[in-house]
């Protein structure tokens, strides 16, 4: 072998030791790892759309991939209320949507596009979940791999090499993200477009250490931003505490937030000018849903036949918001994925950073949280359940991460152990603690359908009794309209409303069936007959005297083990089978 030939393959060697390639290798590595995690999660722990309001953006991604625009199948009696108010026509065929924002939807909508009729199992398939549900889930697996890929970037610019690999990391192990990722919610797009939020941040702060220019960043930051609220209005409150930190961190004071509040303003004003439009408000129906918990359930607020607001108070609103705060910070661990790092966040503020724009970063971190949780305690956040539409902490988590990191090593750097595999287990550890609720998350368990029953066959069943002229009433209808491709109404408030909108064809259909669940059926049957589902609790608890004054006369009881149930006008059941 030449010399020449002998310099080249060492010249290989060092380059995969230490060289471009080794760090080629061990991102392609780490690639390689978070896809296969992501392929073992969609195979083995994936059970379908979790989210009540997840599988609601998935039928509005149908509708828009269908050409009708940003409308929905599952109608609200609100929504129903307001058009009214408006004096606009309403038609169930094609009914606009104005409780979701828009950003998601429209983005499933393009996965969804190619499958148009592929949205449940064949019939001769043991699948508990719709094909569509995984291409949903795939796409959020792969807006989630690209914000791992940002921060790695961004925690490489500010922190070095070595801790972005620990991050991205730290990231990959959360389990929240991936149960987000099976939820149909917003969020993950959210984390990203907030990954890219944070990169922006970083190197504004980078141009205002050198004396550069930072006006683009600024500007970045609102486009980001007004993505971010055409994604979920909420996060407008990040928006406030972001504003406040530019205005105190940038030069000129004051004026320097007016950059990203124009460019945010360019981008969400169409939105409200369509919100307008439609209903004669600018928020839709969505607002109503910051008045759940007082006066009524954000459920409750939606079977409303009317948009007054007489049964809440300040008082009310105001214990909202403060238990609300208390219970946030009562279980911020868990909010967190149970991530250590980015619990150890706020002791990192108590830390001294050299680098001056990160030293100044992390009060923009905690700024933008302290408006969040603001927002999301007057939005609601439920008590029981970390995977919610309202839930913003994850979004903070890849941000926490990296502070809580770099001062936990440093502290460990300051016991002064020399053994090098004494820090690789202190980071082991971390990470252990870090993962192993996605560990366990992917160990196989005998649930395979998403508990109240979003079983697709047996939804498939009721819409095939229905045709696509007629309608359904539902205390699930997000799940119908999604799984049975059906239009359907949440019951109203009231059983003289049913008949009202029946009876004189408000909706321009008939509401020829109704199907209820556990989402009722499960209640206590006190809470049946005095909560806010009291005029339906003779149909709810199936009094057999009380059904025959119903004029949906007919039942079937529908499995798993009897507890939905089916009224319709008609035995459709009995000529289905026939045919």
């Amino acid at each position: 072998m030449s010399d020449s030939s002998d310099n080249a393959l060492q010249r290989l060697v060092h380059s995969l030791e230490q060289g471009a390639l080794a760090g080629a290798l061990r991102i392609g590595l780490f690639c390689g790892a978070v896809v296969l995690v992501a392929w073992i999660y969609l195979s083995f722990g994936f059970r379908g759309l979790e989210a009540a309001e997840g599988i609601d953006q998935a039928q509005i991604a149908r509708e828009i991939a269908r050409g009708n625009g940003f409308t929905t199948l599952y109608i609200r009696p609100l929504a129903v209320a307001q058009l009214k108010d408006a004096g606009k026509p309403i038609q169930a065929k094609r009914f606009p949507e104005t409780y979701h924002a828009p950003l998601n939807p429209y983005l499933e909508s393009l996965v969804l596009l190619p499958f148009k009729e592929a949205w449940n199992p064949p019939e001769e398939s043991d699948q508990t979940y719709a094909p569509a549900d995984q291409r949903i889930a795939a796409l959020a697996v792969a807006l989630f791999v690209l914000s791992i890929a940002v921060n790695y970037f961004t925690v490489k610019r500010m922190f070095g090499d070595k801790l972005a690999a620990i991050v991205a990391g730290l990231i990959t192990v959360c389990v929240l993200f991936w149960e987000f990722t099976s939820s149909g919610l917003p969020q993950i797009l959210m984390v990203l477009l907030f990954s890219l939020v944070f990169y922006a941040f970083s190197r504004a702060l980078e141009s205002r250490e050198t004396g550069g220019r930072y006006g683009l960043w600024l500007a970045g930051i609102g486009a980001l931003f007004g993505l971010l609220a055409l994604a979920h209005g909420l996060t407008v409150w990040i928006f406030l505490g972001a504003l406040v930190y530019i205005s105190i961190a940038f030069k000129p004071r004051g004026l320097a937030c007016l950059i990203p509040l124009a460019v945010f303003a360019a981008l969400y004003a169409p939105w409200i000018v369509r919100n307008y439009q439609v209903t004669g408000t600018p928020f839709g129906i969505a607002w109503y849903a910051e008045f759940g918990s007082v006066g009524n359930s954000v459920t409750g607020w939606m079977r409303q036949s009317s948009t007054d607001l007489g049964s809440w108070s300040f008082n009310a609103f105001r214990g909202k918001i403060q238990s609300g705060l208390v219970g946030q910070l009562g279980r911020i661990y868990a909010l967190l994925g149970g991530n250590v790092a980015a619990a150890m966040f706020f002791v990192s503020l108590l830390h001294r950073f050299r680098k001056t724009e990160i030293a100044s970063f992390r009060w923009a971190v905690l700024l933008m949280w302290g408006f969040a949780a603001i927002g999301m305690s007057v939005a609601g956040l439920p008590p029981e359940n970390n995977i919610s539409e309202n839930q913003l902490h994850v979004l903070f988590i890849p941000l926490m991460i990296p502070f809580g990191m770099a001062f936990t090593l440093n502290l460990w750097s300051r016991l002064e152990i020399e053994y090098q595999w004494a820090r690789v287990a202190f980071i082991t550890m971390i990470f252990v603690l870090s993962g192993a609720q996605l560990i366990m998350g992917l160990i196989p368990s005998g649930a395979r359908i998403v508990w109240p029953p979003y079983a697709p066959r047996i939804i498939q069943a009721v819409g095939k009794w229905m045709t696509p002229g007629e309608m359904v009433a539902s205390d699930m209808p997000w799940a119908v309209s999604w799984y049975a491709d059906r239009k359907s109404l949440l019951l109203p408030a009231t059983l003289q409303k049913f008949n009202e909108l029946n009876d004189f064809n408000e909706l321009g259909l008939p509401i020829n069936g109704l199907f209820l669940t556990p989402v009722t059926g499960n209640l206590a049957v006190s809470d049946v007959k005095t909560g806010e589902y009291k005029a339906w609790s003779a149909i709810i608890l199936r009094d057999t005297d009380s059904i025959k004054m119903f004029p949906l006369k007919f039942r079937l009881d529908l499995p798993p083990l009897n507890q939905c149930v089916f009224y319709a006008d008609s035995p459709r059941w009995a000529t289905s089978a026939q045919r």
